[in-house]
């Protein structure tokens, strides 16, 4: 009796708490799905755009850029950009573009940029004494 009354509740409210669970162990084709969605988010994660939110001001300060307010705002201006970009490929290009293809010239900017930006601290080092002004290479890494 029991049983029949769950089964009617289910049916009148849609799916219980269980039924994603049962449909993923039993499809394949769900599996896969299910795999390449938890992927895309760990890949998100390890593109490295985590460590330039969290280091842009040590980062920028590295390059010369100098003074708290000014590493604040550069910080800031950083994440405008990346915000309103984000903006632009999910409104205007992805349907446009794809998305496999928005993935991987993305990929290929990035390790661009950051090959650059390493490049640009590794041959003039961590600037211990910041001067005020910054050089034409750090114009570049930023």
């Amino acid at each position: 009796m029991e049983s029949a009354i769950q089964a009617q509740q289910s049916s009148r409210f849609g799916m219980n708490f269980w039924s994603p669970f049962k449909a993923v162990a039993s499809s394949r084709s769900i599996q896969w799905r299910f795999a390449l969605g938890n992927l895309l988010f760990l890949f998100q994660n390890g593109n490295g755009i985590n460590a330039i939110n969290y280091y842009s001001p040590t980062v920028f300060k590295s390059i010369g850029i100098v003074g708290t307010n000014t590493g604040l705002f550069t910080t800031g201006l950083f994440g405008v950009v990346k915000t309103v970009m984000t903006f632009v490929w999910i409104l205007f290009l992805i349907d446009r573009v794809g998305r496999r293809n928005i993935l991987l010239i993305g990929s290929a900017g990035g390790a661009v940029c950051m090959y650059i930006i390493g490049a640009y601290i590794a041959s003039v080092g961590i600037n211990k004494t910041p001067s005020t002004k910054l050089g034409p290479g750090g114009i570049a890494a930023v």
